[in-house]
């Protein structure tokens, strides 16, 4: 079996410096490259893999390990698994090892290796050669440091069958959807199928329904900063149209169905170093129809079916910290409520919902 693992990426003027480290005789390096290319479809890397030992070697693995601005993978799995399953002393082979797929944010500064695995029989996995990687993105739309330049508005081109890079979180795609979020200097938007929608200082928790029908999420706009602060103004938004609400909307999740939405409502927030810092009692939101107000809750969830809401509430709750945990909430009492009705216990289903909040008060 091979074993591959992912990491994020991104690239578009690719400098590649191939530095490789032998073991057991094998000699790996990558082509050069000093050329322009496009976003899509992924860059494919070529290398060169060379038996300078006198024992026949496996390779059983292959890792692409790049900093968190790029996604790499083994260019064909089953086809370098048939060719370079087994080398034997003097033997070569040359052609498409790794591709690498651009994300759309980070620094243009990218590093990395590709690190090889197998040895001497066909179950070994020691390390029998590394690629180091330097790569340098050229995108005229950012900075060095992955920041977009000034006057850089959000665009909406991205194809149906080029949509979603590996790993990025605020992005999904279907056969006959491309939901995403598009930055800009200090501007972003969620694009549709190349349809954008309202244009906002922020956005956050974007969710999506399970058959990306629907989507919804927080829009930030007219924000003032401080050094450490910032005041915006935020809006809800469900299929691309705002919802007026008298709160501050927090913690947004959508049902699977995509039919129903829930939040934790609070009087005001801050964003201070980038964590929302919230006032006033919380109360859960679903549909537009608040609920009563608590000391403190954490894990909203829908149901699988998305008929029902849980969540748990506490009380008599202070904020503990220590040396090595942060500042977090922590309730002498807690207890579970089910659409908006004290439980006894949590129904099956909440155990297995995905991984939810801690407590906010």
């Amino acid at each position: 079996m091979w074993n591959l693992t992912k990491t994020m990426g991104i690239l578009i003027l690719l400098l590649v410096t191939s530095l490789s480290v032998r073991a057991a005789g094998l000699d790996a390096s990558l082509d050069r490259y000093d050329t322009s290319i496009p976003m899509q479809p992924p860059t494919v890397l070529n290398a060169t893999l060379h038996n300078g030992g006198a024992s026949r070697l496996y390779v059983t693995g292959v890792r692409v390990m790049l900093s968190n601005n790029a996604a790499g993978d083994v260019y064909n799995p089953a086809l370098l698994y048939q060719e370079v399953r087994q080398l034997d002393p003097g033997q070569t082979w040359d052609g498409p090892l790794i591709q690498v797929t651009p994300m759309h944010r980070g620094s243009l500064d990218i590093t990395g290796r590709v690190v090889l695995k197998g040895g001497t029989s066909p179950e070994a996995s020691g390390t029998l050669a590394t690629i180091a990687l330097q790569l340098t993105v050229l995108d005229p739309k950012r900075e060095a440091d992955g920041t977009f330049e000034r006057g850089t508005r959000p665009a909406c081109d991205r194809s149906l069958e080029a949509c979603c890079v590996p790993t990025e979180l605020e992005c999904e795609q279907t056969a006959s959807r491309c939901i995403y979020v598009a930055d800009g200097f200090d501007r972003e938007q969620v694009c549709v199928n190349q349809q954008a929608g309202p244009v906002y200082d922020h956005i956050s928790d974007l969710r999506i329904s399970s058959d990306a029908a629907h989507w919804a999420y927080l829009g930030s706009l007219h924000c003032s900063q401080t050094a450490v602060d910032e005041l915006c103004e935020r809006r809800l938004v469900l299929d691309a149209v705002e919802q007026k609400r008298p709160d501050v909307p927090t913690q947004l999740i959508l049902s699977p169905d995509g039919r129903h939405y829930a939040y934790i409502g609070r009087q005001t927030c801050i964003i201070h170093l980038g964590e929302d810092i919230c006032t006033g009692d919380a109360h859960v939101v679903v549909d537009g129809r608040a609920g009563p107000k608590r000391e403190a809750v954490q894990g909203l969830c829908f149901s699988p079916d998305s008929l029902h809401v849980a969540y748990e509430m506490g009380k008599e709750c202070r904020f503990s910290s220590t040396a090595s945990q942060p500042s977090q909430l922590v309730c002498r009492e807690t207890s579970p409520v089910v659409d908006e009705k004290p439980a006894a216990a949590f129904p099956a289903w909440y155990a297995s919902s995905q991984e939810r909040p801690g407590f906010i008060k």
